[in-house]
């Protein structure tokens, strides 16, 4: 795709932009761009109370190298940007959102739709979780952007950009409910896509680097290489708002094909092999790994040396500390229900993503189902 040599093709200078879910990274990333570098006016709007983001100093953006938080922001941008509370999903207050901007702005000339979950609340099995949990991905983003739909004739001039993600098209374990909400999005965007007034885009967003995740760079070179920089997230940003005929983009950092390659069509056995091109050593600042002890441990090792590409680990470490991403964790769950036929829960991953205890998990697992009759093992109980 062409790069914007000047002020991308969608995109005005001193135009007015709403943001839904404008408090999370892609969203304020983008508002602070379009602060900036067009003189924008901006309306974010988000389900929390205001005064309690407000009183909190929440940080609204990093996106430069110094931490802004919401009031500096405003002290900076005071008759520029405004932050409203309106749920994506509720017509009523969307409609306000946008009355509310054209008094203080003027028309709206684009809409950039990144409300939705995200983070650990994104990953859900099936095993842990109710139909209530699943349908929750779908509230903010999915009925958000057909409340934008709905309101986009009159309210919306030149686009409207809906944040999606890879997850539609690599997948993963505990990505069923997420990966569909995104889905939905594509969809939306290919239903549009003939239409220019205004023009509809979906984003398949690569991961973005965490605020401050240039601080654990030391630790984490393998995680940050495979996820966007906010400067690399702002510049596709740039990039796609430069071609509005191409209403769909995948975005990612390493080759896609071969991803999809591993994630989707390879089995289990092969992906572990294709994953890992060459082993790194671990990082300097941890402390000697500890050896495994068990068969089950010295399995887990292995496991997590080909996921992360690291060697020698030790059955202390932290997953995360390694440079393990939930992507990544979730791959390891797939692994492990392979070699051990366990199912291990990811929230307990989360908490403690340590090789010891999860041993001691899956032991305890097994010692539980060999002590079920052959008559139990008939019945289906495992």
């Amino acid at each position: 795709l062409s790069k914007p040599k000047e002020t991308p093709n969608l995109l005005k200078k001193k135009g007015t932009y709403l943001i839904t879910g404008g408090l999370g990274q892609i969203g304020t990333a983008i508002a602070e761009y379009l602060l900036l570098e067009l003189n924008a006016n901006i309306l974010v709007t988000t389900r929390r109370d205001i005064a309690d983001i407000v009183s909190t100093r929440e940080t609204l953006s990093q996106y430069t190298e110094n931490k802004i938080d919401i009031n500096a922001l405003k002290e900076k941008y005071p008759l520029q940007i405004e932050i409203t509370r309106a749920r994506a999903e509720s017509v009523e207050d969307m409609r306000s959102a946008f009355e509310h901007a054209e008094t203080k702005f003027g028309k709206v000339n684009g809409v950039i739709h990144a409300a939705g979950l995200v983070g650990e609340e994104s990953f859900l099995t099936i095993s842990e979780s109710s139909n209530q949990d699943h349908l929750k991905q779908f509230v903010g983003k999915a009925e958000g952007a057909e409340v934008i739909r709905k309101l986009s004739e009159k309210y919306i001039s030149d686009f409207v950009l809906l944040c999606s993600s890879l997850s539609p098209s690599l997948g993963g374990l505990g990505f069923a409910a997420y990966a569909s909400a995104n889905a939905v999005l594509d969809r939306i965007a290919d239903q549009h896509s003939s239409q220019t007034n205004p023009t509809w885009l979906s984003v398949s967003w690569e991961g973005w680097q965490n605020p401050g995740s240039n601080d654990q760079k030391s630790l984490n070179d393998q995680n940050i290489d495979k996820e966007l920089t906010l400067q690399e997230g702002i510049d596709v940003f740039k990039t796609v708002m430069d071609n509005p005929n191409i209403f769909r983009v995948i975005v990612s950092k390493t080759d896609f094909y071969q991803r999809r390659e591993i994630w989707v069509n390879s089995n289990s056995e092969s992906t572990q092999k294709s994953i890992v091109n060459e082993m790194h050593p671990r990082p300097f600042m941890l402390d000697n790994p500890t050896p495994a002890s068990t068969k089950t441990e010295k399995i887990l090792v292995e496991i997590w040396q080909n996921l992360l590409g690291v060697a020698p680990i030790g059955v202390t470490d932290n997953f995360f500390e390694l440079g393990g991403n939930s992507l990544v964790l979730t791959q390891f769950v797939a692994s492990a229900r392979e070699r051990f036929y366990v199912d291990l829960p990811l929230a307990s991953l989360f908490d403690d993503p340590v090789i010891k205890p999860i041993a001691i998990i899956i032991d305890s697992i097994r010692l539980d189902r060999s002590s079920l009759s052959s008559s139990q093992r008939d019945r289906g109980f495992i």
